[in-house]
């Protein structure tokens, strides 16, 4: 097993129910809130490989609260400096163009509605144009693995550094 010391703790969660009413995410916040958790940030990636249909295949989304459909203002700024660094990791470690979203109707929004910094990583398909959305040929074989690869890199790339660093609060 490979172990890598970081300043903060990093973990990966993976939710069900949230298509049915972020049944999962909203038990994990309420239990992180409820007990005391020292959280600091979420990244929640959500629709990240399917690209295919789109006019631009090498573009993600970073969606950040930007004040327009979050819940909690006092965690705007910390957010848009989160998708701001993770932005630059992108540049980095890809070729992946960016373009900023307001965090919306995701996994994180759980976590938003009780103070925690959320961003998020997207890839713009959760369209009326995609033929797959929400439907039985919204398979594997769809998902654009480079680009899924790409959107990986970017976010190890900054969970692993970031958590090295002294994060600004």
């Amino acid at each position: 097993m490979l172990s890598v010391k970081t300043e903060y703790t990093i973990q990966f969660v993976f939710f069900s129910g949230e298509e049915q009413g972020l049944w999962g995410s909203k038990h994990y916040a309420k239990k992180m809130k409820e007990d005391n958790k020292d959280l600091l940030l979420v990244v929640n990636m959500d629709m990240c490989g399917e690209t295919g249909f789109m006019s631009n295949n090498n573009t993600t989304f970073i969606d950040i609260d930007d004040g327009s459909t979050g819940i909690i203002d006092e965690n705007n700024e910390m957010s848009q400096r989160f998708g701001q660094k993770i932005e630059q990791y992108a540049k980095d470690y890809t070729e992946l163009a960016v373009d900023f979203d307001p965090i919306f109707a995701s996994d994180y929004m759980p976590f938003e509605a009780r103070g925690y910094v959320c961003i998020g990583a997207y890839d713009g398909s959760a369209i009326d144009e995609n033929p797959h959305y929400h439907t039985q040929l919204d398979v594997s074989e769809n998902l654009n693995m480079p680009f899924l690869t790409s959107v990986t890199k970017m976010v190890l790339a900054f969970a692993l550094l970031e958590s090295h660093s002294k994060i600004d609060s």
